[in-house]
């Protein structure tokens, strides 16, 4: 089935190289020919997926041993309307495959100390990153880098959420600058 855009597209654009001659049902099912350039089908498949990333701008308490959700307050890009910044939630508008990555570093952990993140789907744990131990960075503030990535089958209404947790024997603050402060990436792959 040929894209219905291509109908609406203008049949007297000059020629060109690029010219394709499609043949396509118009509203009442008569076949007739439509020239188009190759620019114009092109534009049909440019951003048709969908992608958002955010990231958590504020510092945000996390209580020691308390599964909680990163309330991602900031869209860096969004293409699709799915970022919702307000409620830290992307919520899926197109059945597809997405790669979902989601990152902190957990300052102030000491070696026997460790974080790990999670992506939660529909407000249900769908894939916990590797545990991390706590370690000296250059800035020798020290923590815990805990990261995960998952290819997701999602559909349109479905939600995806950020869960940090980790075990500092006290509440600590994520960071607020690039490198340290929290941050989920989506992209549809197919």
């Amino acid at each position: 089935m040929v894209d219905q855009r291509l109908t609406q597209l203008n049949p007297d654009a000059g020629p060109s190289l690029d010219d394709i001659v499609y043949v396509v049902n118009d509203p009442a099912g008569v076949k007739e020919p439509k020239k188009v350039t190759l620019g114009d089908i092109l534009s049909l498949f440019q951003n048709q997926y969908h992608k958002a990333k955010m990231y958590r701008n504020v510092a945000q308490s996390i209580p020691d041993e308390t599964l909680t959700k990163v309330l991602l307050d900031t869209q860096e890009w969004d293409v699709g309307a799915i970022a919702n910044p307000a409620t830290g939630t992307v919520t899926i508008v197109q059945d597809g495959q997405y790669c979902v990555h989601a990152h902190w570093e957990a300052i102030g952990l000491d070696s026997s100390e460790y974080a790990f993140v999670m992506i939660y789907k529909n407000a249900a744990p769908v894939r916990t990153g590797n545990t991390y131990y706590g370690r000296v960075f250059d800035t020798d503030k020290g923590g815990a880098h805990a990261e995960v990535i998952a290819i997701l089958d999602l559909l349109a209404t479905n939600t995806i959420e950020m869960y940090v947790w980790h075990d500092e024997d006290a509440a600590i603050s994520t960071g607020t600058t690039e490198e340290e402060r929290p941050s989920m990436t989506i992209w549809q792959i197919a």
